[in-house]
């Protein structure tokens, strides 16, 4: 079985992950393609923050809600900053970035919830999305993950939180890693090498060295060994292996295309 498919319902297409199907858990990562964003040639931006109508972007997010069983009325979004700020929301946060960026949840990278009925969402174009799940306490996250994010250990910090929330065993959690830059397609300067080293014990791992003062960084890598480290099986870890730059075609990148792009959106719900 594959860790990541992509289905279609009518001219909609959309990633999910068969492991977390198996669960029952609504969830879907949305493409770049056929949706109503002028901006972008008629694509599915999901993102109110990228100068797109906020009425398509809005009637985009109701496609792929749609499509899985959600209310999109009911999203809870956040304003990403890079940042390692973890938050437990219920159902007093329902709507809040559903229909607008100002009213989405402020400095905030991952979303924690274990109520029915609260769909998360996060936003990426080649930063990392994961989605964390714990079937023994039946209890989610969704994390943003750039390279800021994860020398930072966002998703770490996420399962840890979910400890302290909901008793959440990092051994027991399920972790789903979706369309991102992959190695192949990442070079990072000295600035950025010189801190993954600094931070990582495991740096020589996720390093490879490419042209003088260049290196090729592994961000799956790189989530998947900090994860280990803290308890996590590897074979619970599941990665799409999809690359955004490689495959721009069906999702965004902002570094291939130069930074005028928009946003893929991560859906979860228990």
């Amino acid at each position: 079985m594959k860790n990541f498919v992509l289905e279609n319902q009518g001219d909609l297409w959309y990633g999910v992950f068969p492991k977390l199907q198996e669960y029952n858990i609504k969830h879907a990562i949305s493409t770049k393609i056929l949706g109503e964003s002028d901006l972008f040639g008629q694509a599915l931006n999901i993102s109110f923050n990228v100068n797109d109508s906020p009425e398509k972007v809005y009637r985009n997010r109701e496609k792929i809600t749609k499509a899985i069983g959600i209310d999109c009325a009911s999203i809870i979004a956040t304003q990403q900053v890079h940042s390692t700020n973890v938050l437990r929301v219920d159902k007093t946060y329902l709507g809040r970035g559903s229909k607008d960026f100002s009213s989405a949840v402020e400095a905030t990278d991952a979303l924690i919830t274990n109520e029915p009925g609260v769909p998360l969402l996060v936003f990426v174009a080649d930063c990392v999305p994961l989605i964390i799940f714990d079937p023994t306490k039946r209890a989610i996250g969704v994390v943003h993950a750039g390279w800021r994010g994860t020398v930072q250990r966002i998703a770490v910090k996420t399962i840890l939180k979910m400890q302290e929330e909901f008793a959440t065993c990092p051994e027991d959690c399920l972790v789903f890693i979706g369309p991102s830059i992959g190695p192949c397609c990442y070079e990072v300067d000295m600035l950025v090498e010189q801190v993954v080293r600094h931070e990582f014990e495991f740096a020589a791992q996720i390093l490879k060295p490419t042209r003088v003062g260049h290196w090729q960084l592994d961000l799956w890598l790189a989530n998947s060994l900090q994860l280990q480290e803290m308890g996590l099986p590897k074979r619970q870890i599941f990665s799409s292996n999809v690359c955004t730059v490689d495959n721009n075609n069906l999702f965004f990148s902002h570094r291939a295309e130069q930074g005028f792009t928009g946003r893929m959106g991560i859906f979860v719900s228990l």
